[in-house]
């Protein structure tokens, strides 16, 4: 693929990467260089930087070869980033960010291996996917049809909501959560003990493995219409063969101990 580099080099540091896109595949990372952008030939996208704020815009679709996007931020540049897309997927890796904002028809989203102040994700048909992500106040996801993976990641107040569509949810620590789906199973995997928590589980025309508890510091919230309700957590207390210790879930962990 034939690109085109675009180099920013500023005085005034890049608060804000501010994209509008028809289709494209976008990837943004984090760089040691500084602020630097590829573009695909005949991708129709225009880059324009002004006060901090460098903006991209699409003005019409290709009509051959998708259009991709690469966006290098520097570790100095700490910037809230916003993408509004028609179709097409957004990749974030390798970096701290401000605020995250992302609105499409269609998206596939990854994120990986970085960190948000606030992310909202508001797309009609999304496949989300995160993994080693920390979220420091709130990540809100909606969609009408949604699949979301998400594992081994921080979200202060995490708040998921489909119409239609299935949550794999793996090791995540969160102070208050809600997770939702009409039509669609939730499988919530949490870090900690099942004490460290209060749950509120509900589904309409499913089962539930967990049965509402008190007491927890932390809060969480599930719903399902038309499926079920898997909840556990990393750690477990049991009873050893030689008194009570605080053992790990893992059996091969447990082993090794």
């Amino acid at each position: 693929m034939k690109t085109k580099t675009i180099t920013f080099k500023t005085k005034n540091d890049i608060i804000k990467i501010d994209c509008e896109l028809i289709s494209c595949a976008v990837e943004i990372c984090g760089s040691d260089d500084c602020l630097h952008i590829e573009k695909s030939k005949h991708s129709h996208i225009r880059v324009s930087e002004n006060g901090g704020i460098v903006k991209i815009r699409q003005t019409r679709k290709p009509f051959f070869k998708k259009a991709e996007l690469k966006i290098y931020i520097p570790a100095f540049c700490v910037p809230d980033l916003a993408v509004v897309l028609n179709g097409g997927t957004v990749s974030i890796t390798r970096g701290i960010y401000g605020d995250l904002c992302i609105k499409s028809h269609e998206a596939d989203i990854n994120l990986s291996h970085c960190s948000f102040v606030n992310a909202d994700l508001n797309c009609e048909n999304i496949r989300l996917h995160c993994k080693d992500v920390s979220v420091r106040n709130a990540l809100d996801c909606t969609a009408v049809n949604g699949e979301a993976i998400v594992d081994d990641s921080f979200c202060m107040q995490p708040d998921l909501r489909f119409k239609s569509g299935a949550m794999g949810i793996t090791r995540l620590k969160c102070r208050n959560g809600y997770f939702s789906a009409d039509c669609g199973s939730i499988s919530l995997n949490l870090k900690g003990y099942k004490e460290d928590y209060s749950i509120s589980s509900f589904t309409k025309y499913g089962t539930c493995n967990c049965p509402d508890t008190n007491g927890g510091k932390y809060g969480v919230k599930v719903y399902t219409g038309t499926g079920n309700i898997i909840i556990d957590f990393t750690d477990k207390k049991e009873t050893a063969l030689y008194g009570n210790d605080y053992v790990a879930e893992d059996t091969c962990l447990a082993r090794e101990a």
